[in-house]
């Protein structure tokens, strides 16, 4: 078995969505940023990841919580309110 990674615990100051910040248009290469909204869940992965069994979880503003659902299906984690 690979050796285990340490995995980031959920936040419950802040919503932990990465997401690139620019365009195609902008100078240089866009950054990733960090959502900067209070979280209102934590979210936890249903099915281990199958490279190291582990099941990551986050915390989530409303908005990029939807847009987890939509990116990853409804399926793909459970909830539970903050």
């Amino acid at each position: 078995m690979p050796e285990e990674k340490k995995l980031t615990p959920p936040d419950k100051e802040q919503c932990q969505r990465m997401f690139v910040n620019g365009s195609f248009m902008s100078f240089g290469k866009p950054q990733q940023v960090r959502c900067k909204e209070k979280p209102t869940v934590i979210v936890t992965e249903r099915e281990p990841n199958p490279s190291d069994g582990q099941r990551g979880s986050m915390s989530l503003c409303h908005a990029c919580w939807k847009h987890m659902q939509e990116a990853m299906g409804t399926d793909f984690a459970d909830a539970e309110p903050i």
